[in-house]
């Protein structure tokens, strides 16, 4: 096995999806480009409008990195969108971050060690940490790993959250059940919850799924307020709809995951770390809210996704990227 992790490394892609999110996403580029894995390519899927000085042109020499800028708005967009680009240039796997998010030494490394351990891993979640801030009115989300865990078979969704800010996929794994649901996460009517949307299908399509505390970020996205409750709200909201498409396309088998659910809301607790204390009714009405579209929306039965699909060009890599980290103006 560790004859294999370089070869899986020389493979492995790192997406990060931007959206007017300056300038610590040039922090996580440097984290990952000064990091001892490195990576095939480290693609940058920018939906930001057009902007001046962008914290990204320190890197205009930087030959591992590569841009494009995507119109669209939507975050499961942008993540198809960028693995479609890391598959064209050669990536078998596709490690993500966010924007807001520095991962820790060793962190792409650690991710190959495990897809060269199990050749049957569709997607891989590590720990999201939360940064230590001054103020104690707010907090940041996190998703901390505490012992490694395989999980087979949709039943075992009910022990499995995870966050996409430290998450990666097998690309041949993806391209099988159809991409991300353009229907969920950041950007979309859902709000959230692409990453648990594709953990249920990977595990109904037969892939194991996989849980390690090796690979850690450190999450930024500090909150509090108002704009905590609306984060939150957004969290239950695509929670809701996903896991009702999940009883959908699961049936009974799915049922623990509404059991686990219940239990939670009933003890305050999350599957993810939200701030303490969680407001119970916010979260049980943006959970059902959620739910509502997830029993009634029309389903893809194929991959899985909500229709309408925004279309097939998002699994496909788009024609105008650029290979090479200059070209950090292309149009949109």
């Amino acid at each position: 096995m560790p004859d294999a992790v370089p070869s899986i490394l020389e493979q492995t892609a790192v997406v990060i999806c931007t959206r007017h999110r300056p300038p610590m996403v040039a922090d996580a580029v440097h984290a990952v480009l000064h990091d001892a894995g490195v990576p095939l390519r480290v693609i940058v899927v920018d939906q930001s409008g057009r902007q001046g000085d962008h914290p990204l042109e320190r890197f205009v020499h930087e030959p591992k990195l590569l841009r494009y800028r995507h119109a669209a708005i939507g975050l499961s967009r942008a993540r198809n969108v960028g693995i479609a680009i890391a598959e064209a240039l050669g990536a078998t796997v596709v490690a993500f971050t966010d924007d807001d998010c520095i991962p820790e030494a060793g962190w792409l490394h650690n991710i190959a060690v495990e897809f060269a351990r199990s050749h049957d891993v569709g997607l891989l979640y590590g720990s999201t940490r939360a940064a230590n801030f001054q103020s104690n009115q707010g907090a940041a989300t996190s998703y901390v790993v505490h012992h490694p865990a395989s999980h087979r078979g949709v039943v075992s969704k009910a022990r499995v959250d995870g966050m996409g800010s430290c998450m990666a996929v097998r690309v041949a794994a993806w391209r099988k059940i159809g991409g991300f649901d353009d229907q969920l996460g950041a950007g979309s009517e859902l709000e959230s919850a692409e990453e648990n949307d594709l953990c249920s299908r990977m595990l109904l399509a037969g892939f194991t799924v996989k849980e390690t505390p090796s690979a850690s970020v450190i999450h930024h996205g500090y909150r509090e307020g108002g704009e905590l409750d609306t984060l939150i709200a957004g969290y239950m909201r695509g929670s809701g709809a996903a896991m009702a498409k999940l009883l959908r396309l699961g049936g009974v088998r799915s049922l623990p995951c509404f059991a686990v659910a219940a239990s939670r809301w009933i003890r305050g607790a999350s599957g993810v770390d939200l701030p303490s204390p969680p407001r119970r009714m916010l979260r049980l009405q943006a959970f059902l809210s959620g739910a509502i579209v997830g029993l009634t929306a029309r389903i893809d039965r194929r991959s899985g996704r909500f229709l309408p699909l925004c279309g097939p060009d998002d699994l496909v890599a788009p024609a105008d990227f650029m290979d090479g980290g200059r070209d950090l103006h292309r149009p949109g």
